[in-house]
């Protein structure tokens, strides 16, 4: 009888056990490390992001139960080599798909591509000083210059024999280029006036003619100055080794920047480099293109411009461990939704520009 009992106790825990492996099987366990606005805890603690709306439309779909494992202080690369260790099934976030990542696990369809791009603080120097010292300014400065002293060298010759407003000595020049500038400004000769008919004449073509040049400069003028509000002293990647460049520890950033042989320093997460740059601890933050125009959206970083200059495409994927049989369908998740109004919606929700 006891051994009956026995027997029968035992296999009840092993019925135990077994129904928990079946469960334990069947729900999904996700991965992710807090990276706005691809995957973050709301104030409520409630998971919001790109991915999670792309995996709760497939994970509704496939009807198994699931849960979510935040993983903190700890790399992009660190989580993907730990994810057989920790029992994962899908790390989601930014994560880019690299041939090295593609040796140890298996990424879904990608779901968007980006560049790596630059973000510097706006410049502190005001905009009409940056303009007037600007090239383009400087370059149209000298134009007019010189066709001003070439214009009154010219009347010189044709009046300083008749014309006493003229200085028959080369100072005339200073005279003809006073002219010159009077009458291209509208003021008027003043005292001086032209007397020979050439000179007439030419002072004819030099009143029409400064109507072009007036407009060019004011052309000038406001390109320089608009230049110089969009300007993010970014012109090449030569000149991040002029400044303090920052970027997240362990992404395809810091690859980057090592490959390019450029100092920068290492930060846990997105808001804390761009805390360091409104606190004028870094003078440029290299990331991934989406992320920092996300956060670029908040007041708080209103600030912080987004560089033109872009490098290095790379595309975002699901991380999957190998010959998963989650992929199918996820990836037909992926391309139902990128395909269709739903992903435009997604975007527009996290102020993403695509």
């Amino acid at each position: 009888m006891k051994k009956l009992v026995a027997f029968i106790l035992i296999g009840f825990f092993s019925l135990q056990l077994f129904g928990q492996n079946l469960i334990t099987s069947d729900t999904l366990h996700i991965g992710v490390k807090q990276s706005e606005p691809f995957v973050y805890k709301t104030s409520t603690g409630r998971w919001d992001g790109i991915t999670i709306d792309i995996l709760s439309r497939y994970l509704e779909e496939l009807g198994v139960p699931y849960d979510i494992v935040e993983y903190e202080k700890i790399t992009h690369n660190e989580l993907i080599d730990s994810m057989v260790v920790n029992n994962m099934d899908i790390i989601a976030g930014d994560i880019t798909i690299t041939k090295d990542r593609l040796d140890k696990v298996e990424f879904s369809q990608p779901y968007y591509v980006t560049t790596t791009s630059i973000a510097t603080l706006k410049s502190d120097e005001p905009i009409f000083i940056s303009g007037l010292l600007s090239y383009k300014f400087m370059q149209s400065m000298l134009i007019l210059l010189t066709f001003i002293i070439i214009s009154g060298a010219i009347m010189w010759l044709v009046e300083r024999n008749i014309n006493d407003g003229f200085d028959k000595g080369l100072i005339g020049i200073f005279d003809g280029s006073y002219f010159v500038s009077a009458t291209m400004t509208t003021v008027g000769y003043g005292d001086v006036a032209p007397k020979t008919k050439l000179g007439k004449v030419l002072s004819f073509i030099l009143m029409w003619l400064s109507l072009g040049m007036v407009g060019f400069m004011y052309g000038n003028i406001t390109t320089a100055l608009t230049v110089a509000q969009l300007d993010d002293g970014v012109e090449n990647l030569s000149d991040l080794n002029k400044m303090k460049v920052g970027t997240i520890d362990g992404t395809t950033s810091s690859v980057f920047l090592e490959n390019n042989n450029i100092k920068f320093i290492n930060f846990n997460s997105t808001e804390e480099g761009m805390d360091a740059m409104v606190n004028h601890e870094l003078d440029a933050f290299v990331y991934d293109k989406p992320i920092i125009e996300y956060y670029i959206s908040k007041d708080k970083y209103s600030d912080i411009v987004l560089s033109k200059k872009e490098f290095m495409e790379q595309t975002y994927g699901f991380v999957l461990n190998k010959n998963s049989e989650l992929s199918e369908d996820l990836n037909k998740t992926i391309m139902e939704i990128i395909r269709g109004d739903e992903w435009r919606g997604i975007m527009n929700k996290y102020s993403i520009n695509n």
